[in-house]
């Protein structure tokens, strides 16, 4: 009678039975990633899982960024590291910040814990805006008396799409979406929908937040707005 009848253990069978373990283990990581992806978004503060064992990417580990905008399609998401290497004055009048992400993928992301985002969110604020002083302030100690006129008719230009009135009520509708989120900052997209319901039209919403964006109210990275 085959020994496999009763239960014995065949070399063949000794040796498949690891394969199985690894198939199990393997499926579970898969799921467990899955899982973590689908919990990464815009707006998201999370880690890197180191890429290696050297200093640099140890230490960039130990960072949390922010997740910028989300690519469903090749699985990867961009990130934004708060400090001053990332941020940067694109224009010369110093009117706007831009950023320096990078991209990486969603599988090296894990999302960092909900009780810390409120911390974290704060400090990104805070970094903003120090930076944005910073630079104002060096900016126009190098602009001409002629450049800066040029730089408030062109500001005045760009805002007179909507009148005072209108821009009032623009800032204030602004001012609530970031509220109902408890949050200052913001999916893009999100915001843009809740100024569409306020009734606002795609020329205002474009105009209005350009006009923000000069301002230094707000400040916009990939799809993510920040409110500061």
């Amino acid at each position: 009678m085959p020994a496999e009848e009763f239960g014995v253990a065949t070399p063949e069978k000794r040796r498949a039975q690891p394969t199985v373990r690894q198939s199990v283990g393997k499926r579970r990581r898969l799921q467990n990633g899955k899982t973590e992806a689908a919990s990464i978004a815009v707006g998201s503060w999370v880690t890197l899982i180191a890429e290696s064992r050297r200093q640099v990417d140890r230490l960039k580990a130990d960072v949390a960024c922010l997740v910028t905008s989300v690519n469903r399609e090749s699985v990867t998401a961009t990130v934004l590291f708060p400090n001053r290497l990332s941020l940067f004055l694109q224009q010369h009048d110093g009117a706007a910040v831009r950023f320096r992400t990078e991209t990486q993928p969603i599988s090296r992301l894990r999302a960092c814990k909900a009780e810390d985002v409120t911390e974290l969110d704060r400090k990104m604020i805070l970094r903003l805006c120090s930076v944005i002083s910073e630079r104002r302030g060096e900016v126009a100690s190098n602009l001409s008396t002629e450049a800066k006129v040029d730089a408030a008719v062109n500001a005045t230009a760009v805002s007179s799409t909507l009148d005072g009135e209108r821009m009032k009520a623009f800032v204030s509708c602004v001012a609530k979406a970031f509220a109902v989120v408890q949050r200052d900052i913001m999916e893009k997209v999100k915001l843009w929908s809740a100024m569409a319901e306020a009734g606002f039209a795609e020329h205002e919403i474009i105009s209005g937040l350009q006009t923000l964006e000069d301002w230094n109210k707000i400040m916009i990275a990939d799809d993510t707005v920040f409110h500061v």
